[in-house]
């Protein structure tokens, strides 16, 4: 392929407003075949691709949509509203209480309370969550094993194990949610994630689209102005609760299996930068 075409279909993706990442990933498809001969005989050529790259990518440049963070603090809130509502049904959220919290069985509330927490402590991405099954679960003095088999960056399959420990409190446990879902849907092997039906009915396996929908759902009980929520929520809220905590950035990384430090700074919340104390110990 000549540099010409490459040139002017990086224009046309940047012309169209395409991400960053999917106009570099073009280019590196690219780049496995044509391109490098190309280059080899005609360097200056090579050179003019990388100034259109850079040009298309200040073109594109936006920032990152990101997700609000599901932090702890927020979480145990959102439990704590639905839990109250089934027990004494009086609302205690802000409006009026919503009709699908009016009309959810117990098996639901089960299976989503441990979703929320589990998915919270584990910090797995939704499509991680949504091919978990009973067999990677063991439960151990303590807390929860949880053996992932494959992830976006494990592609070969060598697999790798999170842990959660038991909480402090009764209600808000991780672990204690699993156990109670797994009692609660009767399963000991296949998928942990199951879509149920209005009467409680399991079906199969979750979507991951539809564990989105989950804490998007159950995130806007909590949600003030601006809060966007998904299932990355969980993940995110982990991670900025684990550095707001003084957590050590590898601990962190090597939970959420990151290997690019760089990383971590998606979840720095604005608020994140704020400690220590910096400018009154320096004496003003």
């Amino acid at each position: 392929m000549r540099g010409e075409v490459v040139v002017l279909y990086l224009t046309y993706l940047g012309e169209r407003r395409y991400a960053e990442s999917t106009v570099r990933g073009a280019l590196a498809a690219i780049r496995h075949g044509a391109l490098i001969r190309e280059g080899a005989r005609n360097g200056s050529m090579a050179v003019e691709v990388g100034r259109c790259l850079r040009s298309v990518c200040r073109l594109v440049a936006r920032a990152a949509d990101r997700s609000s963070p599901l932090r702890a603090g927020r979480l145990a809130e959102l439990v704590g509203l639905v839990e109250g509502y089934r027990a004494t049904g009086v609302w205690q959220g802000a409006g009026k209480v919503p009709v699908w919290l009016r009309e959810m069985e117990g098996r639901r509330w089960a299976r989503d309370k441990a979703l929320l927490l589990m998915g919270w402590g584990m910090a797995w991405r939704r499509s991680e969550l949504a091919g978990m099954d009973w067999e990677s679960v063991n439960f151990v003095e303590g807390g929860v094993l949880v053996h992932l088999s494959r992830s976006k960056r494990d592609q070969l399959a060598r697999g790798t194990w999170t842990g959660v420990e038991v909480g402090s409190g009764a209600a808000t446990c991780p672990v204690a949610a699993l156990a109670a879902w797994q009692a609660a849907c009767g399963k000991r092997s296949g998928a942990v994630w199951r879509g149920l039906d209005r009467w409680g009915h399991m079906r199969g396996r979750m979507s991951d689209r539809g564990i989105g929908l989950v804490v998007q759902r159950y995130g806007g009980l909590v949600a003030r102005d601006g809060d966007v929520f998904s299932a990355h929520s969980l993940r995110a809220g982990w991670a900025t609760d684990m550095l707001a905590l003084g957590v050590p950035e590898p601990v962190v990384m090597g939970h959420m299996r990151h290997r690019d430090k760089s990383m971590l700074r998606v979840y720095y919340r604005p608020e994140g930068f704020l400690r220590g104390g910096l400018v009154g110990r320096a004496g003003l």
